[in-house]
C-alpha cells in the first residue's frame, strides 16, 4: 500500500471529523472502511485492516494532538 495515498484520505477524514464533532466514533469507523474500499483495497484482505488501522490511529493522534 502506498503511504502517499492514504494521507490525503485521512486529511478528508480529519477535516469530517472537526466539521461534525457530534457524528460519533461510529460513523469515523464508517469512514475509515469507505476510504480504504475506495483505494481498492480488498476488504477481506489482510491490507485492508492494515489500512483501517492505520487511518485510525493517525485520526487518533491527530484528535489528541491539541491536548499535548
Amino acid at each position: 500500500m502506498n503511504p502517499l495515498r492514504v494521507l490525503p484520505l485521512a486529511a478528508v477524514l480529519m477535516c469530517a471529523a472537526a466539521c461534525a464533532p457530534g457524528q460519533g466514533q461510529m460513523q469515523l469507523a464508517q469512514q475509515e472502511r469507505r476510504s480504504c474500499a475506495e483505494l481498492g483495497i480488498d476488504p477481506g484482505s489482510a491490507d485492508f485492516g492494515t489500512c483501517v488501522g492505520n487511518l485510525d490511529a493517525t485520526m487518533f493522534e491527530q484528535s489528541n494532538a491539541a491536548a499535548r
